[in-house]
């Protein structure tokens, strides 16, 4: 058997882990970056205290309608016959026999200051209540969406800052030790930064264990997969107020000048 090359093992190792993190669904790459408006839209397909209010809303509505519907005039058909064989007893006082009757009424109820009235505003009360409680809720789906989004967007932003603060200190304690070792007298330099750096190192993996929590919070409230992977784009930076013309007073502020 020809012997395989170090090289060739290590690109056939490679391909094969290639191949087996496909073949895993939780290894798939995360899709395009969620924005913050996909984030509350998901929420509220996937929370099940929306459906919830929306039917107690729907019931409040179908409630007034039908205390209103108790306020309209009511119309019914009467019918009625009399029949009586000849040889049966009948007492002709009553009404004649063979006698038929079509009655056509018309009831009009009497509901100022009565109880159809109070039946009435108390429907449209919980109708109102229900409504307002479907809006409540639509309103905390979304405040949790954000607030899970914008703690996912802070925990990326500290950790790429974590990141880039190692990245610079670790080639700082490279240049001091190559310095140490020319013959300069850096000992005490050279342990302040590698105490400093096993600090940030220690930030640096509270930062990624945020982040991870932070994600899993978001795809719950998203009814996703909690270790689903997650990649989000955080919002646009805000634009000036909406009117402004430059050359404006406010532009001239000491803060923004700054």
């Amino acid at each position: 058997m020809t012997p395989i090359a170090p090289s060739r093992r290590r690109l056939l190792r490679a391909a094969a882990l290639a191949a087996a993190c496909a073949a895993v669904p939780g290894a798939a790459r995360a899709g395009p970056p969620l924005t913050v408006d996909q984030a509350v839209e998901e929420a509220r397909a996937a929370n099940v205290l929306l459906p919830v209010a929306r039917a107690g809303a729907e019931i409040g509505e179908a409630g007034v309608r039908e205390a209103g519907a108790a306020r309209w005039p009511e119309l019914s058909l009467e019918a009625g016959a009399r029949y009586a064989p000849s040889s049966a007893a009948y007492n002709a006082a009553v009404g004649p026999a063979g006698e038929d009757r079509l009655r056509l009424l018309l009831r009009q109820p009497l509901y100022d200051g009565g109880a159809r009235t109070a039946r009435l505003r108390a429907a449209e009360a919980r109708r109102d209540a229900a409504r307002a409680g479907f809006r409540l809720a639509g309103r905390v789906v979304e405040r949790e969406a954000r607030l899970r989004f914008a703690e996912v967007v802070e925990a990326v932003a500290e950790l790429e800052a974590r990141r880039g603060g190692l990245e610079r200190l670790r080639a700082y304690l490279l240049l001091v030790r190559e310095r140490e070792a020319s013959g300069e007298g850096l000992e005490r330099d050279r342990l302040r930064t590698e105490a400093r750096l096993s600090a940030e190192e220690g930030a640096a993996a509270e930062a990624e264990r945020r982040l991870a929590r932070a994600k899993l919070e978001l795809n719950d409230v998203m009814g996703r997969d909690p270790g689903a992977p997650l990649e989000v784009a955080p919002p646009p930076p805000p634009g000036p107020p909406p009117g402004a013309a430059a050359g404006e007073p406010w532009r001239g502020a000491p803060d923004l000048a700054e």
